[in-house]
């Protein structure tokens, strides 16, 4: 199984979570889970080693967002990653934590613009494909932090290593129709950006 495919079956996974979570009612549900969050024990079968551990940390923020803010995850990010750096589950560890940055914690909506571009330059050093819309909206809010140039540049650096992720997924019914909605999405959002 590739390594893309099994990043975005944990992310959907967590975001069908964080949704359950802010449903009416879901305290009820949820409480008990909250208070038992455990790393799992030390006989349950390890991971692939592309896919990350559970840290119980980071599942509390994410899991339970009501509960925590960017700040939270960003205090993460600069305390609990660097502890995971070299790992063969790094870079999807990464994944993890961007898509519920910019997703679930409105980072480029609460986020002053210094933060938002030191995880824009992050997202930028990997070899992934971003969420590009959402990625584009933080792009938008550095407009006059960064150039003009430097906020398209940014946009066709992620683009581009993006398509060169997706390129080397088989080629089958399911990797083309993700190639063009990919293309799609980065195409309505460039309009967007400023010239």
């Amino acid at each position: 199984m590739n390594k893309l495919f099994i990043a975005n079956i944990l992310l959907a996974l967590g975001c069908l979570v964080s949704a359950c979570a802010s449903q009416p009612g879901a305290d009820e549900v949820l409480n008990p889970i909250k208070k038992n969050v455990q790393p799992p024990s030390n006989n349950d079968e390890p991971n692939p080693p592309e896919i990350p551990p559970n840290i119980p940390s980071l599942e509390k923020i994410i899991f339970f967002p009501k509960d925590h803010s960017w700040k939270d995850l960003d205090e993460f990010y600069r305390e609990e990653m660097p502890k995971h750096e070299g790992l063969p589950y790094y870079e999807n560890l990464q994944n993890i934590f961007f898509y519920h940055l910019s997703t679930q914690f409105s980072l480029c909506e609460e986020a002053n613009q210094e933060r938002i571009a030191f995880y824009l330059e992050e997202q930028a050093k990997l070899n992934y494909v971003v969420n590009f819309r959402e990625y584009s909206k933080c792009l938008l809010a550095l407009q006059g932090y960064w150039t003009n140039a430097k906020i398209k540049s940014m946009a066709h650096e992620v683009f581009t290593k993006g398509l060169k992720v997706i390129n080397k997924l088989p080629s089958d019914k399911q990797s083309k129709l993700f190639m063009k909605e990919y293309e799609m999405s980065y195409y309505d959002q460039i309009r967007l950006l400023p010239n």
